[in-house]
């Protein structure tokens, strides 16, 4: 990562104020679907543009839903997680619109969007079971398991102190299982606090699901064969899905679905198996002509979504010609997407009475800057240019650049600052637990307060910035 040159510069500010506003679109009527529904969605990296594309099993468009979010999803390093009829993904945000800590959760049923906040920073994967809803972090070389209760509301967090993971996964009977940098394969009792490693793998992994005690692995490119590793002894054993290779799984009904799909790569023609987990057989296969970005299943039903991003291709899979799924119908949304790109897809059992309910109340996220009212009086006075200063965040211990101001506390007590940057935010952090709170690009600075400002909300942050300090009621 490159260094960023930051600018600090010092001015007088005699009033401010700013006032807020918020909008968000109304639940509408809904078209009568036709079978299942399938919510594909779409986001946007610098603006708040996310969008919630719902079919029905003919193609017929049932409702999009706008969330006023961006960066919602894992892009190509993970899948939409569904339960009972309900959407969760890691919402990331953008700038200052961003909210550290989002899990957004969308009912296909009814087009309703919640959000459950965690308020952590670094949020790299999701996975859902019935009872759970886990999201891995990463900030400072540690690594946060956090498991969210949908009865109680509870949040417990698992810390791994110095290790550092990006790929985890949960059975469904919450047994969960991480890999760390060093392609060591753990498992954790998060109620316990246990901590143990299984055993060491050759090589990294590009996916994981659990099934009880065995750990299913796709491994590194270019192989057909799928690692699966015991959770308790730590035993392996390969099975070969002879396909071009080992991709994305899915679970549903005691088989597991494996694509050659892989979201880094492209191709013009893929493969899907099924392998019963009884047995550990392959009992069927279906070739494409397309390539695969994502992929989901209601029994039968066969949904994708290709790599241009545009298409979705509905598939009956108990029907078939040589090995190719009948295709029942195709919808192109290249208008519905404008400029946004593919995260993600999720399916529902259309009038299921499964739609899960147990989901905190929305709450409002911070506002980003075009819906902030800034007006400002400044009174003629000198700035001063601080010299550039040098940041690395890949070499920091710390989440961002410290803000540190000095005053007489005994004659200027109740001074405060105003602190405005041109790119990246200002950040709240607790030492403790790790956990990061944005702030914004306008920040009003309390002697008490760990400030820091960090570029990584910028996902087009150039080589500087420009950050204000304003002094209010005097002082320096």
């Amino acid at each position: 990562m490159k260094r960023i040159s930051v600018i600090c510069l010092i001015a007088i500010m005699i009033t401010s104020s700013i006032g807020l506003s918020a909008c968000g679109e109304a639940i509408k009527e809904r078209n009568k679907p036709v079978g299942n529904l399938v919510g594909v969605i779409y986001t946007e990296s610098e603006s708040k543009d996310t969008r919630i594309l719902v079919y029905d099993d003919q193609g017929n468009e049932i409702d999009t839903t706008k969330y006023k979010m961006a960066s919602v999803g894992r892009f190509g390093f993970g899948s939409v997680q569904c339960r009972k009829g309900v959407m969760y993904e890691i919402a990331n945000g953008y700038a200052s619109a961003k909210n550290a800590g989002i899990v957004m959760c969308y009912d296909l049923s009814t087009g309703r969007i919640d959000e459950i906040k965690f308020g952590r920073s670094g949020m790299t994967d999701l996975k859902v079971t019935d009872k759970y809803l886990y999201v891995l972090s990463n900030i400072n070389n540690n690594t946060f398991i956090d498991r969210y209760c949908f009865d109680t509301k509870e949040i417990k967090t698992f810390t791994l102190e110095g290790g550092v993971s990006t790929e985890f996964t949960v059975s469904e009977n919450d047994k969960v299982y991480y890999i760390d940098l060093d392609y060591s394969l753990f498992s954790v009792d998060i109620d316990q606090k246990v901590n143990k490693e299984i055993c060491k793998l050759e090589s990294p992994s590009d996916y994981m699901f659990a099934n009880d005690d065995n750990v299913y692995l796709s491994m590194s490119y270019g192989t057909s064969e799928m690692l699966v590793v015991n959770g308790v002894n730590g035993k392996t054993r390969s099975i070969d899905l002879n396909i071009s290779e080992s991709g994305m799984p899915y679970y549903q009904d005691g088989y597991l679905y494996v694509s050659s799909a892989d979201p880094t790569q492209f191709s013009d023609s893929q493969e899907i198996v099924k392998l019963d987990l009884k047995d550990e057989k392959v009992v069927d296969k279906w070739d494409f002509n397309h390539g695969i970005m994502k992929y989901a299943l209601i029994k039968d039903m066969l949904y994708t979504v290709d790599w241009d991003n545009n298409m979705l291709r509905i598939y009956d899979v108990s029907k078939k010609t040589a090995s190719k799924p009948f295709l029942k119908c195709e919808v192109d949304m290249t208008d519905k997407k404008g400029d946004c790109f593919l995260s993600g897809m999720g399916i529902a059992k259309c009038g299921s009475d499964e739609m899960d309910k147990r989901i905190v109340p929305i709450e409002e996220p911070s506002k980003p800057d075009n819906e902030v009212s800034d007006t400002i009086e400044e009174s003629k006075s000198d700035t001063e240019e601080i010299d550039s200063i040098e940041y690395d965040p890949a070499m920091s211990s710390i989440p961002g650049y410290p803000i540190i101001a000095f005053w007489d506390e005994e004659t200027n007590r109740d001074n405060k600052v105003k602190l405005k940057c041109s790119q990246g935010e200002f950040i709240k952090w607790d030492r403790k637990t790790g956990k990061t709170h944005g702030l914004g690009k306008t920040h009003t600075y309390r002697p008490d307060e760990d400030i820091y400002w960090s570029p990584l909300v910028d996902q087009s942050f150039k080589d500087s910035t420009t950050i204000i300090a304003t002094s209010i009621k005097g002082g320096r």
